[in-house]
């Protein structure tokens, strides 16, 4: 059995969760589903945080960029709330700089034109053209402020994070915020928050090509003004 820190809790379709996890005996980034691999209820105990003690198996037959999920064979909790900046010291499985440079440096940015209200933000996606990374589970420590921002989508709230860029060279950035949490109005630079790659979606059409795979932003584990 494996001690697991529970780094991502999201809110998927039909009430189900993801729940992502950094394993702290291998450093691997993994997801949670139930002993028969299917994705959790919102009735599920983890809240990231918190550290279990989990016997898992890892699931066969995945295809990147999706492939941290694991079986859940048993599981307990360890520490309520655990001590993050002290586990990821131990475990420095985290980017920092540039979104540009998350996984692998394989997003595209596609702008909204404005017409969602977000000025030139772009949001970060996968296409089928892309170079599909490795994984799609990230620790992130933000380059830039960002700023929650609401809006509606199909008729129902939705909380979105858009950050200006730190330097002429970069991008300005929009992603959806999936976590339960309320990430707070700004988030300084520096924050640590999860981020991952949501499962691939097609807009309109039977043509693979129009696939995409945005980034979403999971949740806050750690901000400097809150040190």
């Amino acid at each position: 059995m494996n001690d697991v820190l529970i780094v991502a809790r999201t809110r998927m379709q039909q009430r189900h969760i993801c729940v992502a996890g950094l394993d702290l005996i291998t450093g691997e980034l993994i997801r949670l589903t139930d002993h028969r691999g299917t994705n959790y209820s919102e009735m599920a105990p983890y809240q990231p945080g918190e550290v279990w003690r989990i016997d898992y198996q890892a699931k066969y037959g995945l295809t990147r960029p999706h492939v941290e999920d694991v079986r859940v064979l048993q599981a307990s909790l360890l520490e309520p709330r655990a001590d993050i900046v002290a586990l990821l010291d131990k475990h420095p499985a985290l980017r920092d700089g540039s979104p540009r440079e998350l996984f692998g440096g394989s997003l595209t940015f596609e702008s909204s034109l404005g017409l969602d209200g977000f000025d030139d933000a772009r949001t970060p996606y996968l296409n089928r053209r892309s170079r599909i990374p490795r994984c799609s589970i990230e620790l992130w420590l933000t380059d830039r402020f960002f700023t929650k921002r609401m809006t509606l989508r199909d008729g129902q709230p939705k909380t979105y994070l858009v950050g200006p860029p730190p330097s002429p060279a970069d991008v300005s950035m929009k992603a959806p915020y999936n976590g339960f949490d309320d990430p707070g109005l700004i988030l300084p630079p520096g924050t640590l928050v999860s981020v991952s790659l949501a499962r691939w979606w097609r807009p309109f059409g039977d043509d693979p090509a129009w696939d995409k795979c945005h980034m979403q932003l999971c949740n806050v584990l750690w901000r400097p003004d809150r040190a």
